[in-house]
Order: structure tokens, then sequence, then C-alpha cells
């Protein structure tokens, strides 16, 4: 298994000291990086560049509209983006880099998304999608929580009820998460699948119930289910049986005062899931 190096000791160089000079190379270009140190190097840029001294969240707070935020986020950004479009093809590798910064960022945040990740596969595979929309949901399962490196940990582990400021914090982490998938040519269509992730929570605005797709409601619903059986640092201990879960997601396909109800066929293959391999525990 592959040692994780935290990424408080290792050295920003290479690419991220010398702006817009990105090379897959060692310093100076001397000796090429293996896979698992470009892996390392670029969590380790993306983390600096979202959450160093003041995370990039606490400054868009004062931005009114989505491109001024967009905007903000690709320049804090532009060597990250620079650096994953020259492996256009390689999404796999775009999204070890995250998942190495965010274990480093927040353990919570990170054991959640290779559960959910697992979870929206099994459901795509039940329910019969093409391969190319069963591959982009996995993508997009991974990205989905990206922007929660820009939230400040005090706001995003908080115990007790957010203030009206911190609160301003929730459709954040998805406009950054957006910002980034929109500007990497290979992330364009996981872009809109992430983008309909948190419709259920009321943002991002301007979007219509009928916009939502199958694979947005497949990830936003795995997501809730995981969000139920997995206990949150920010949540009273409340992890629930997976049949008290279950009846909770239900309740999201029958209501008609959500947004949009899960289709039926989503959460019936969740229970299926969850059902025969007692997952998520």
């Amino acid at each position: 298994m592959q040692k994780i190096v935290p990424i408080q000791r290792l050295r920003v160089h290479c690419f991220w000291e010398d702006r817009g000079q990105i090379k897959p190379g060692g310093k100076d270009g001397a000796e090429p990086f293996s896979r698992t140190r470009l892996v390392s190097q670029a969590a380790v840029g993306l983390w600096h560049s979202l959450a160093r001294n003041k995370s990039l969240g606490s400054e868009l707070l004062h931005l009114r509209s989505e491109p001024e935020i967009k905007r903000r986020v690709v320049i804090r950004l532009e060597n990250f983006i620079a650096l994953v479009n020259t492996r256009p093809a390689d999404r796999d590798f775009i999204a070890a880099c995250v998942s190495e910064a965010l274990q480093s960022f927040d353990k919570t945040t990170h054991d959640h998304q290779p559960r959910v990740t697992i979870l929206v596969k099994e459901v795509a595979e039940r329910l019969g999608l093409p391969r190319s929309e069963q591959e982009d949901l996995r993508i997009a399962a991974m990205f989905h929580d990206l922007g929660k490196l820009g939230v400040p940990l005090e706001v995003l582990n908080k115990t007790g009820r957010l203030t009206a400021e911190e609160e301003r914090f929730k459709p954040m982490h998805l406009l950054i998460a957006l910002a980034v998938l929109e500007q990497i040519d290979s992330m364009r269509g996981v872009a809109k699948i992430v983008r309909c992730n948190h419709y259920y929570n009321g943002y991002p605005e301007g979007i219509q119930s009928e916009d939502i797709p199958l694979s947005g409601q497949i990830i936003s619903a795995s997501d809730y289910l995981d969000a139920l059986t997995n206990r949150r640092p920010y949540q009273k201990p409340r992890t629930h049986p997976i049949g008290r879960a279950l009846k909770k997601l239900e309740k999201r396909m029958e209501r008609q005062d959500v947004r949009t109800p899960y289709d039926p066929r989503v959460v019936s293959a969740l229970r299926e899931i969850a059902l025969s391999s007692k997952r998520p525990s």
C-alpha cells in the first residue's frame, strides 16, 4: 500500500514554484517525477492553493455572483489546472491528487468519498447505465466534495448551529469544485453531474427540477444515505441502522415538498445494495 506523506511535510517546488512553468520533472527538470511523486506534488499545490493562510472560501464571501467566484478560484488554482490539463485522458490521476489533498485536510471528508463512490458505481451498474455514464458518475463521486478544501475546518466540522455568516459557506464549496472542474478539459461532463448533487439542499440557484438527470439523483441519494449511516463531527451521534436510514431515503422519494423527489429506481437500487451487503455501516 502506498504510504501517504502528510502534506505539511512536503516541500512545494518544481512546477509550483515557477508559475506557468509546469514541468513533470524534478528540481530544474533534472529527474522526472514518478507518478506517485507527481500526485503528491499536485496534492500539495492544491491544498496550499485552497487552504493556506486564509481559506479561499473566506476570500470569496464578499463576492456576489457565481461568475465572480469562479474567476477568483481559477486565478488561485491556475497552476493546478494547467498541470492536470497536461494529462487530459488521465482522470484517475486528477482524482488521486484530490484524494491525497483531502486526506491531509479532513479525514471525515476523505473517508466519505470512497464510500459514496462505491455506492454510486453499484447503483449505476444495477440500473444498466452506459459505460461512459458509469465512468462519469464514478469520477463525479470522487470529486463532489473537492470544494471543501476551500472551507475553514472550524466551519466544516462545527458541532453547533452555524451563524448566518457561516451558512454562506454551504454553497461555496460547490462553486469552488465547479470552477475547477469546468476548467479541466476532461471534466466538463463531470461538472454537470456535481452541479446537481446539492440541488436538493437548495443550491445552486437557476437550476430547474426538470434539469436534474438520473446521474445527479444517483450521486445525491448515495451521498444522503452515507450521511445517514456514518457519523460526522458536526452532527450529534446519529448513525442510523440500515432499515431506518432507508425509510428516510424513501421519504425523499415520496414527499412532494422536496424540490425533486428521488427516482424510485435509484432508491430501489440503493435498498438492494444496502441490504445485500450491509453497507454502508
